[in-house]
């Protein structure tokens, strides 16, 4: 048996029971948070000389829209942890981690997601539900029509690589002008999904026509 089998078993030996003590403030429920699941194992891997090394094997991202109008990151991680002990042995656990966000954090989220599974699986701890949710929820509109495309995880080919700058500049400005704040980050998400002159001039006209009397 290698010495990463030996130090997994005796840190699942040791681990204490993670309770449920945090709760969804969107939804109420109760979860477990990443930093409750680091806080019970991380003076065990110290002690037993075990880390973890992560790899995104995969990502896919969606654009979406809350209830409330609102532009949301879905982001969805292909990740590989590999375990290792003193001696150089390890082991794999490959999980799916998710995020959602309205910023620039859907990664970091989903990697938080997989990271605490993985640690979760590889050393059983018990959890209540076979569904374990995170602390924050998000009200999204149901999809009509065909989904929009993944985005990519790495930048295109230069030729697809951004979209004209006056094209944005135009729809932005004319968001900005007549757009009621509410309504603003649907309108921006949309203007970041256009790739071509004809999709903001599409845009364009949409914009002008949904807020006429807006338009000098």
């Amino acid at each position: 048996m290698a010495l990463i089998h030996e130090a997994l078993a005796d840190i699942m030996k040791a681990v204490p029971n993670i309770t449920k003590d945090r709760q969804n403030q969107q939804q109420g429920f109760k979860y477990r948070g990443i930093d409750d699941v680091y806080a019970a194992v991380h003076p065990l891997f110290v002690e037993h000389g075990v880390f973890s090394v992560p790899c995104v094997e995969s990502e896919r991202s969606e654009d979406r829209v809350s209830g409330k109008g609102n532009a949301l990151i879905y982001r969805v991680l292909k990740i590989r942890y590999d375990f290792f002990a003193r001696d150089g042995s390890s082991i794999s656990a490959t999980v799916i981690g998710e995020g959602m966000d309205s910023g620039d954090k859907a990664s970091n989220k989903a990697m938080a997601v997989a990271h605490k599974y993985a640690i979760l699986q590889i050393l059983s701890i018990p959890t209540e539900e076979n569904l374990d949710p995170d602390a924050e929820a998000h009200d999204v509109k149901p999809k009509t029509g065909n989904p929009p495309p993944a985005r990519p995880s790495f930048p295109p080919p230069a030729s697809h690589s951004a979209p004209p700058a006056a094209g944005m500049a135009g729809v932005v400005a004319l968001v900005n002008e007549v757009v009621p704040a509410a309504d603003k980050p649907q309108w921006m998400g949309r203007a970041r999904a256009c790739k071509t002159p004809e999709e903001f001039a599409a845009l364009t006209t949409e914009l002008k026509a949904r807020y006429a009397g807006k338009v000098a």
